[in-house]
Formats: structure tokens, C-alpha cells, sequence
């Protein structure tokens, strides 16, 4: 038996060794301690010597650990508390895709989608990477109508008007400054 490396895997259970007749099994649980998805897995070589006996079996395999797309944190350009839904979805191997969704419009505000390229209106976790593509949701924009106003305007159309001496030859058109 070959020690296992520890800086990436923890023996959770001793060594169980069981028999039955011409087959022995030796059955390892470790604990991945951190993903290796990036460096292709990690190779486990497992030898089975017959000590007397003639011969000796040799066989490597490949582990490949993933990160935890369920524990990654979902970022999020939209505000808190404007009455957007982000929904899961689990796609069954191993990513997550998260999406907005706006509220409905009302009399008062009307909510439209803002992406940009760093935010989607979808986004999925890699479980290879552990790391959301794009990186944010995007926002749910309201926008409230002008519901007071007040102002002054002035046109002329066509000409020029004369008016106590004062000639005016273009249009004017003075629009208040909303705050």
C-alpha cells in the first residue's frame, strides 16, 4: 500500500480489506481536500502483490475532483429589494445556472433588463472552474413616470414676432430641470 497525499486528500475510514475466496478488496473513503479539476485529476496508483505467489498487478487511475457550485456566492448587479426572483437551476452535472427575473410592471414603475458584458440575465457555474460565466446577474432598471412637473415655454413658429420692441426670430423653449 502506497501512502495517500494528504495535502490533497483526507482518509475519512481506515482500510477496510475484504475476501471471498479469490477476490480481495481493499476499499479506501477519503476526502478530496481541495478540486483538481484544473491540473486534469490526480493519479492514484494501486498494486496488489502476491506476496509468494508469482506476479504482482499494477493499475493507475485517475481521480478528478470538482468544486461545489452550491457554495459558490451568486453576485448580483440588481438592487436589494426591487421585487426581482432569482430562480436555481441544478443542470444535473454538477453547474448551477442562476437567473433574474424583473417584476411586472405597475401604474407607478416599469422594470426592464440591464446587461452588460460582465452580467447576463443567466449565469452558470463551472464545476471545473468554480467561478460564475458571466460573473454577475444583471439588473432589473425601473423607471418611474414624471408624475408632477412644472414649466415655461415659448415658440415661435414661422416669422418673427414683433412685441414692444423686442424681435424675436428663433424658438425659445425653456424646459425645467428635473431634481
Amino acid at each position: 500500500r502506497k501512502t495517500i497525499d494528504n495535502s490533497l486528500y483526507e482518509e475519512v475510514q481506515a482500510v477496510a480489506v475484504t475476501s471471498d475466496s479469490t477476490t480481495h478488496t481493499a476499499k479506501y473513503i477519503t476526502k478530496a481536500l481541495t478540486p483538481n479539476a484544473l491540473s486534469s485529476g490526480h493519479t492514484i496508483d494501486c498494486e496488489a502483490d502476491y506476496g509468494k505467489a508469482l506476479g504482482r498487478a499494477t493499475k493507475e487511475i485517475t481521480v478528478t475532483t470538482y468544486y461545489d457550485c452550491s457554495s459558490v456566492q451568486v453576485k448580483s448587479l440588481n438592487p436589494a429589494g426591487n421585487g426581482a426572483t432569482i430562480t436555481e437551476t441544478d443542470n444535473g452535472d454538477g453547474t448551477l445556472t442562476q437567473k433574474i427575473t424583473c417584476p411586472g410592471d405597475t401604474a407607478l414603475a416599469r422594470f426592464s433588463l440591464m446587461t452588460s458584458d460582465l452580467s447576463a440575465e443567466s449565469i452558470t457555474c463551472s464545476k471545473s472552474t468554480g467561478k460564475y460565466e458571466p460573473l454577475f446577474l444583471a439588473r432589473c432598471m425601473e423607471t418611474n413616470p414624471l408624475s408632477t412637473a412644472e414649466g415655461l415655454q415659448k415658440m415661435v413658429i414661422g416669422g418673427t414676432v414683433k412685441n414692444l420692441g423686442l424681435v424675436l426670430q428663433q424658438p425659445q423653449v425653456n424646459i425645467p430641470r428635473l431634481k
